[in-house]
């Protein structure tokens, strides 16, 4: 069972981020604790679909793993213990090593406090929004639990079962909640007022009329009627003066066996008779024991804040009976916090911890050497993703990983990881292009490759910044990449794969830590450093003077990014999201324009439309888990939408090549990505805008939204669909232009032309119009009037003929015939089949040329009645 300190920070380099971010303001010692989203179950939030691969980042060498909050082993065939991202971890052969657990994700979103499980046919968990997890067969996978609702809201901190037919939950806000019934659904469990408004941290019970439980202040309330609350339990205050117990475990009526703040363990063989009948006995110098198991009044064990397990198969024969043993060191100088602890009769004990271990042990009392760790639950942290395009994305880990997809939306399968900085974070990277991509580390050095997916070969190290922190880069080609380091320094390159001697840095901001810097064009780029200031500059690689500060806010300015030199946003510390149109004006041109209160910033992608058409999209990740998106940041008060798309687990980074495509990466070792469908097409203008029913016409369509796989329709009076007229050879050329060529069997008349992608059909408007016409005779011109004008053009000419029809136009020949060195008349009117007046072009050469009328049905030919004479 774990004590109420199990749920605390546990991963340093976060929290210490999160600080600096927040210029000292406090953290909630909680937010470490992440509950992760399902792995591959799609969450859907601000026009995307969010689907996570899972934890893809939990190979040799790892980084801490997940906090471990508690196990329970009802033989020595099986332990079950939960975790802080909701995940059920299961063994039916604990000491075998970590191949022999198993995780199944079954609370996504919320942690998992404490469980307990009396059998191996029932296990019973408390999590962090008052629901209980039951499970009747434990090993069976995510599908075999179930979440009923018990105190909404609440914390369930503790639960004990003695047997399956009772069990004991207790939460933060003071009540016990028991059970005669404990896969009865949430009607089965009933809170009861014990302590309000002190918070049950543990609880452990001998039998249906036996409990004892330990309150927020470290008193032991005890119970010989459990299923009631208030007067039914007494409070007792055995533990020294100015301690707290922190935990307790009763193996009967007449034996329990409690530990407190300062490395005591209080026994007693007469638990409800009062202060006197607990012995307080320091065995484990002053350190903490949050969790303590005594399956007998012959073996108790514990684990406290430093990694040590402290034993004892006589435990009330004073401190000499007791052992510590450092059973749980990371090294020299850390240690492991213990989650929880669980023995069974047999003497098997299990122990997890904050770094994703389990430790087991058949001889708990044996001293180190019987002690065996397996780490079960533990990956490296996703810090960066960079997707130069939606066939290439790049992310780096906390442990010098590497991981290349050309198919980011695959699931894990779709990711490849080599190693290529051992020992180091991978910080930033940065692609211009799929042929460059450029990352920084933890320390002092520069990654890059022109083959991203070429393996650990493909990249080259350089020491660009001595042991300095490189924290954020960007590249606004391929020819200049800008870095940020930890000491206030910018380090530019205009040949970034040059080695160290191509980079050079500048002093530009004291030793203040730069977080974050975004260059979208070699004129502008644009940092946020730690306190709260935005440096801008329109010549980067200037030195230092080519820099220049402006106070922006409150908070570390952790993440920045700018989708043109007219688009910037940043976020910080307390989660503001900062606007400016003119980044490089000063503070008064940067304004608040998002918030996300109780947050702080940790991702930043803006990214301009495809082809430079439409509204650009910014998409920020915060540490709980959240993603917020924008597609109008250009506004005076752009409109973020808000999606818990990650449980509450850290969203590191976020890149989205495409405003239709993003992919992050989180705090567990997850690739996150999400599509939106594209938006709605348009069409504004078709061209040319007639040709004949027989189809064939190549035409030109300019609009919006077009993507590949569109298809264009002309329609012949219902609108789009079964009856309209398919187009072939359509090439969508940009998200903005299409070329395609009119389908044959129309009826003659002026129709909609229709452009249909995955985002929906273009609408129909005077625009869009298409006119088939009918087989027409080649024209012919019998006479002009006037025959001859000015080259500066400008003569109105009456032209008199055959075969003149509608969207007709009229050209006069420079000597090549009608074609492009012929010169366009304006304003043509087909008067008539048989008259157009149109007005002569500029820029003609002098003399004496033929005039031609093109339509559908072809060009008039030359003959002595067309000769127009320019002077």
């Amino acid at each position: 069972m774990g004590g109420w300190e199990s749920v605390r920070l546990s991963r340093c380099v976060a929290v210490l981020m999160a600080i600096i971010l927040l210029g000292g303001a406090g953290v909630a010692a909680d937010w470490a604790v992440k509950p992760a989203s399902g792995t591959g179950t799609p969450s859907t939030g601000s026009g995307f679909t969010w689907t996570s691969t899972g934890p893809i980042d939990d190979s040799p060498p790892l980084g801490a793993g997940t906090h471990m909050q508690s196990v329970s082993c009802p033989s020595v065939t099986l332990c079950v213990a939960v975790d802080a991202n909701g995940n059920v971890l299961t063994s039916t052969n604990p000491t075998g090593g970590a191949a022999t657990w198993q995780r199944w994700l079954v609370d996504p979103g919320n942690w998992l406090a404490s469980v307990s499980c009396p059998t191996t046919s029932l296990c019973v968990a408390g999590d962090s929004e008052g629901n209980l997890v039951i499970s009747t067969n434990p090993t069976g996978g995510t599908a075999t639990w179930s979440k009923v609702s018990a105190t909404p809201g609440v914390i369930i901190d503790a639960v004990s079962c003695p047997t399956a037919s009772f069990c004991e939950a207790a939460n933060e806000d003071g009540q016990v909640i028991p059970s005669t019934a404990p896969t009865g659904g949430s009607a089965a469990w009933t809170a009861k007022a014990v302590t309000d408004p002190y918070p049950i941290v543990s609880v452990s019970c001998a039998t249906a009329t036996f409990c004892a439980a330990v309150d927020g202040p470290g008193q032991v309330l005890l119970s010989t009627n459990p299923t009631q609350g208030g007067l039914a339990w007494r409070a007792v205050s055995p533990a020294p003066a100015g301690k707290r117990v922190l935990s307790v475990s009763c193996p009967s009526a007449l034996f329990c066996a409690a530990g407190d703040n300062d490395g005591d363990v209080l026994t007693s063989t007469n638990p409800t008779g009062g202060v006197a009948a607990w012995t307080a006995n320091n065995v484990d110098s002053a350190d903490w024991i949050g969790a303590i198991s005594c399956p007998s009044p012959s073996l108790c064990a514990a684990g406290d804040a430093v990694g040590r397990e402290v034993s004892s198969t006589d435990p009330t024969g004073g401190t000499s009976a007791w052992v510590a043993a450092p059973v749980d060191f990371l090294g020299a100088d850390m240690n492991n916090w213990t989650g929880g602890i669980s023995c069974t009769a047999s003497g098997l004990c299990a122990m997890v911890d904050e770094a994703g271990d389990i430790l087991t042990s058949t001889a708990p009392a044996g001293g180190l050497g019987a002690w065996s760790k397996a780490a079960v639950d533990n990956f490296n942290q996703i810090d960066t993703v960079a997707c130069p395009s939606t066939q290439l994305c790049v992310a780096g880990d906390s442990a010098g990983n590497l991981f290349t997809s050309t198919n980011p939306t695959a699931g894990a399968s779709g990711w490849t990881r080599v190693t290529i900085d051992p020992g180091t974070f991978i910080n930033k990277i940065s692609c211009p292009a799929v042929s460059l991509c450029v990352a920084t580390d933890g320390s002092g050095g520069v990654l890059t490759s022109t083959n991203p997916t070429g393996g650990a070969s493909a990249w080259t190290r350089a020491d660009i910044d001595g042991t300095t922190s490189v924290w954020g880069v960007s590249c606004a080609s391929v020819s200049l990449c800008v870095a940020a380091d930890a000491d206030g320094g910018i380090l530019t390159s205009t040949n970034p794969t040059g080695g160290a001697s191509a980079w050079t840095r500048a002093d530009v901001d004291g030793s203040t830590l730069i977080w974050a810097v975004s260059c979208p064009s070699a004129s502008l780029c644009v940092a946020g450093d730690q306190a709260g200031h935005i440096l801008s500059s329109t010549n980067p690689t200037g030195g230092t003077a080519g820099w220049q500060a402006a106070a922006v806010g409150q908070g570390g300015i952790g993440v920045i990014s700018c989708a043109g030199i007219t688009v910037c946003v940043a976020g910080n510390g307390t989660g503001q999201l900062l606007s400016s149109s003119n980044p490089s004006a000063g503070s008064s041109s940067w304004s608040v324009t998002g918030s996300d209160p109780g947050h702080w910033m940790a991702g930043l992608t803006c990214t301009a439309a495809s082809g430079g058409s439409g509204s650009p999209l910014c998409v920020a990740t915060d540490n709980g888990g959240n993603v917020l998106t924008t597609s109008d940041p250009a506004a005076a008060t752009p409109t973020w939408t808000t999606a818990d798309v990650n449980g509450t687990n850290v969203i590191w980074d976020v890149s989205c090549p495409v405003t239709t495509l993003c992919v992050a990466g989180d705090v567990t070792g997850s690739i996150l990505s999400a599509t939106a469908a594209p938006a709605e097409p348009t069409v504004t203008q078709v061209s040319p805008t007639s040709g004949p029913t027989a189809g064939g016409t190549t035409v030109t369509i300019t609009g919006t939204g077009f993507v590949t796989g569109a298809t264009v329709e002309i329609g012949q009076g219902s609108g789009a669909g079964p009856t309209a007229i398919d187009a072939t050879n359509v090439d969508v050329v940009s998200p903005t232009e299409i070329t395609a060529v009119t389908g044959a069997g129309a009826k003659a008349g002026t129709w909609s032309l229709f452009v249909i992608t995955s985002g929906g059909t273009s609408s129909a408007s005077a625009r869009a119009n298409f006119t088939y016409n009918t087989v027409t005779a080649v024209p012919t011109v019998s006479s002009l009037s006037p025959t001859s004008g000015p080259t500066a053009g400008g003569t109105t000419v009456t032209i008199t003929g055959t075969g003149f029809v509608t969207g007709a136009t009229v050209e006069i020949g420079q000597g090549s015939g009608a074609g492009p060195t012929a010169i366009d008349a304006t304003n043509v009117d087909v008067v008539s089949p048989t008259e157009i007046t149109a007005v002569t072009g500029a820029g003609a050469k002098a003399g004496t040329w033929s005039l031609f009328v093109i339509t559908s049905g072809g060009t008039s030919p030359g003959n002595p009645g067309d000769d127009y004479t320019y002077h």
